[in-house]
């Protein structure tokens, strides 16, 4: 019961992130700045993340890792559960993506900023992994006349890292 009421919520938030990264982008593209997100016009992912503890928002867009950029109860769950450094492939998931690229981690890690800055004492050490509840993953990109984001599974490697992704 718990875990769809964030979900519908965290969905409804999602689906409003997912929409401003993509006016972003097409006002990017105008500008002639179209290559922001890397090879891509447009980020693959818009997540969104919460828990029970903070009334804080975490918004991610899948985009290149960087290992110094996560938290570190990001950094070091990522690590943990798939057995292998930020930016590698994980040699137990038969996922396509790299350790921390999705959408998800950066929400994670950027709810755990946040929270940070809201609180400057010591993160409580929480069980991360199964305290945060995500949105379902938005793809922020045009398909046809319709601005409608399409929706997709979470990959191998997030199930694996956050217990609420299913």
């Amino acid at each position: 019961m718990m875990l769809s009421v964030y979900k519908s919520f965290l969905d409804i938030e999602a689906s409003a992130f997912s929409f401003k990264v993509n006016d972003m982008c097409f006002i990017r593209r105008q500008q002639g700045k179209a290559r922001y997100f890397g090879n891509y016009y447009y980020p693959a992912m818009a997540v969104c993340c919460c828990s029970s503890y903070f009334s804080i928002v975490g918004k991610g867009i899948s985009c290149t890792p960087y290992p110094d950029t996560y938290h570190y109860l990001i950094k070091y769950l990522l690590q943990t559960n798939l057995e292998n450094d930020i930016g590698k492939h994980s040699p137990i998931t038969n996922c396509k993506n790299p350790i921390g690229q999705c959408a998800e981690p950066h929400a994670a890690n950027n709810y755990l900023r946040k929270i940070k800055k809201r609180h400057p004492d010591p993160i409580p050490l929480f069980n991360i992994d199964s305290a945060l509840y995500f949105s379902t993953p938005f793809r922020p990109r045009i398909k046809g006349p319709v601005l409608v984001p399409q929706l997709f599974p979470y990959c191998d490697n997030c199930k694996s890292t956050f217990v609420n992704c299913s």
